[in-house]
């Protein structure tokens, strides 16, 4: 699930080009993961040093599986 969107760009550079996989599964969990961080982990200026979990859970936008 993304709960915000990435810039290409920053996909590209942040996790891609900085890490080198060896082969096209590992690409994909290597983008999986990345993007997990980016909405949980990742703090965001436009949302005040929130992730976007936070803000989507305290909007009351999404539910998040257990």
């Amino acid at each position: 699930m993304a709960v915000d969107e990435p810039k290409a760009g920053e996909a590209n550079y942040e996790c891609i080009y900085l890490h080198a996989h060896e082969t096209g599964s590992e690409t994909r969990a290597g983008i999986r993961q990345w993007i997990d961080y980016y909405n949980f982990d990742r703090p965001h200026s436009t949302h005040g040093g929130r992730t976007p979990v936070e803000v989507h859970e305290e909007a009351g936008d999404i539910r998040l599986a257990a």
